[in-house]
């Protein structure tokens, strides 16, 4: 889903079975094992793409898996083959849907009609509206489509990427660069973003290899500096019958048509500034690995991650008068704004993994931990630490047993109530490999599964929600926190069948119920209490 379809506003809401809490129902997303804007991903970089829907696949994952995971990994080199490529596209945009607004004749006798309909006076003659009808004089009598005349037509958008990777068995490389640009529906609107992501890898030893990869981004949004709402806005509330501009008098001095306080659209992106954000990010991952035995595995994981931001707003005073008597009618103040901003997040982990064959039996175990540091600004922070395990077993090919625990502990919370346990099993039958199927010779795949799990969300829970704050100055209690705050649980059961016939037929089959408990929610208070709300758990949606 798209909330919005402005330059650099357009980014996809990707839902996965439904919403599941009232904040945010975004899934996890993890590029090469951490978590990443999905937005900010370079499609040609990408190797696989993974969804994990049910509780069993994704309570690994902790704390933000209730809304579902999606695993991305990105393209690395390979050892002795040189490949170098190039991908882009370019296009017009526009608009899928547009209201349809009427002309200003059929605008002013609507109006007359609603006060007729109170018994209020018509404010505009039968006289004004013919010779808005007439158009032989568009200055005293005007007709203006706003949606034409501010909108652009077929604003252009096009993207580049540019790519060499190789290597040999020492050392791999994959190098990407991208270049992206959109033109606004609206005039003063653009986007435009540049990325650049090198996967490295290199053998060490033997038995211990490791990868290094560095992402960085900057994107620009630039916009109409517009004081109420925005620029669609304005198109979409400003009467036909308002003049865009005038003809430019003698002296040199551009008058516009006046409604409210000056909240013409046309004056507003003549006379109105512009606004301007710019966003850089950094990312290091460290991934070193160490292969033990041929059953025994040791991993790591680092990543910092730097962002920074600046924004700026411009707009010169500019005094409107009226066309006819030079009266002063609004002024537009001057505005010279700035701002910077910067945050950093840091992931760091490790996990042992075991997997060995025995006979008929194929085993696979997996324990680690993981810390989490988040500052969004220089003196908030967030963190959160997690302990994992996983155990898979697999019999004759045939059955499937899978059992995951996870153990996560969020700053979010108060003392008492901070960490949450998260377990989850699951069971499978390959009925495809049973003996009364082998002689069925169009069913290459037939899978029945069933899973039920629990996972954590403290995703739409703000910073120091728990504690009381007072105000610095005079003492006076600002917010009334609650101690009692904890995880939003998510409680999954699916059951399913997937069936593979004729090589490319498939269809999978599912049922599940999934119910999201202790949703937090921010009721009103009695006026008595002097605040505005108290979070608790109290929330419940149910998906099915």
């Amino acid at each position: 889903m798209q909330g919005s379809g402005m330059a650099g506003e357009d980014r996809s809401n990707i839902l996965i079975r439904g919403i599941s809490t009232i904040g945010s129902s975004s899934p996890l997303v993890l590029v090469d094992g951490v978590p990443f804007d999905i937005n900010s991903v370079d499609p040609t970089t990408v190797e696989s793409i993974t969804v994990l829907k049910y509780a069993a696949a994704a309570s690994i994952y902790g704390a933000r898996a209730a809304n579902g995971v999606i695993l991305v990994t990105t393209k690395r080199g390979t050892p002795g083959k040189l490949v170098v490529t190039y991908g882009g596209y370019a296009g017009v945009q526009k608009a899928t849907y547009l209201p349809k607004f009427v002309g200003a004749g059929k605008f002013m006798s609507m109006v007359n009609e609603s006060y007729a309909n109170i018994g209020g006076l018509e404010p505009y003659s039968e006289t004004t509206i013919e010779k808005t009808n007439e158009g032989s004089d568009p200055i005293s009598y005007p007709d203006t489509d706003w949606s034409k005349l501010m909108l652009k037509s077929n604003p252009v958008i096009h993207n580049h990427s540019v790519g060499i990777s190789g290597g040999n068995e020492l050392a791999r490389f994959s190098v990407n660069g991208n270049y992206l640009y959109q033109d606004g529906l609206t005039y003063k609107r653009d986007y435009e973003r540049f990325s650049f992501r090198a996967n490295t890898g290199i053998t060490l030893t033997k038995n211990v290899s490791m990868q290094l990869d560095l992402v960085a981004n900057r994107s620009r949004n630039r916009s109409e500096l517009v004081r109420f709402g925005n620029s669609l806005h304005l198109v979409y509330s400003t009467p036909p019958n308002v003049v865009p501009k005038y003809p430019l008098k003698e002296n040199g001095y551009q008058a516009y048509g006046n409604f409210g306080e000056m909240m013409n659209p046309m004056a507003e992106l003549e006379r109105g500034g512009y606004a301007q954000n710019k966003s850089d990010q950094i990312n290091i991952n460290f991934q070193p690995v160490w292969q033990i035995t041929p059953q025994l595995k040791l991993r790591g994981q680092y990543l910092y991650r730097v962002n920074s931001n600046g924004y700026l707003d411009n707009r010169n005073s500019y005094n409107f008068l009226d066309y006819y008597t030079n009266n002063l009618v609004f002024t537009y103040g001057n505005s010279k704004g700035s701002s910077v901003g910067r945050s950093t997040y840091n992931y760091i982990s490790s996990n042992i993994e075991f997997s060995n064959t025995f006979d008929k039996h194929y085993v696979y175990a997996i324990a680690g931990l993981a810390r989490e540091g988040d500052n969004p600004s220089n003196f908030d922070q967030v963190t959160l630490a997690s302990y994992f395990a996983k155990f898979n077993y697999v019999f004759d090919n045939k059955y499937l047993l899978e059992s995951t625990v996870r153990a996560d502990g969020s700053s979010k919370f108060g003392p008492g109530k901070k960490w949450g346990t998260f377990p989850s099993v699951a069971i499978g039958w390959n009925v495809h490999n049973e003996e009364f199927l082998k002689h069925v010779t169009f069913i290459d795949n037939f899978k029945l599964r069933a899973s039920y799990g629990l996972m954590g969300n403290n995703g739409n829970v703000d910073r120091y929600r728990y504690q009381s704050l007072i105000d610095g100055g005079n003492g006076v209690e600002t917010t009334i926190g609650n101690p009692d705050i904890t995880w939003e649980t998510v409680k999954m059961v699916d059951i399913g069948a997937d069936v593979r016939m004729f090589k490319n037929l498939g269809l999978t089959i599912d049922w599940f119920d999934k119910t999201t408990d202790n949703i937090l929610l921010t009721p009103p208070l009695s006026l008595s209490s002097g605040v505005n709300s108290l979070p608790v758990n109290s929330g419940s949606v149910s998906n099915k």
